[in-house]
């Protein structure tokens, strides 16, 4: 699936924190896979002040991410966790139709 580096950073904020053995387990590879990678936080010049985020228009670029099946029913999960809850802000909407309009 083809990501930006808002929706990864997105995406690892809603996955649950708390969960069963195996699904911790894809729950960490999943996070690892959504990363930024050394390459990107120097192209992107990542940084972090005051508990922000931030990177330049390179971060806007889509890469592919490979999210297998069950990572990919998390994802899913966890977005119409957070829309149930009200917890989506606009920054999720091209998230959410990327999961939810692929289900």
């Amino acid at each position: 699936m083809k990501l930006n580096l808002l929706e990864r950073f997105l995406l690892m904020q809603l996955l649950p924190q708390k969960e069963n053995f195996a699904t911790l387990k894809i729950i960490h590879n999943l996070k690892m896979a959504l990363s930024f990678s050394e390459e990107e936080v120097i192209q992107c010049e990542v940084k972090s002040e005051n508990g922000m985020t931030y990177w330049n228009d390179k971060g806007l670029e889509e890469v592919e991410i490979c999210i297998g099946n069950k990572a990919k029913d998390i994802c899913i999960q966890a977005l119409k966790d957070a829309d149930k809850n009200k917890l989506l802000t606009e920054k999720h909407l091209s998230l959410y139709e990327k999961f939810i309009s692929e289900e």
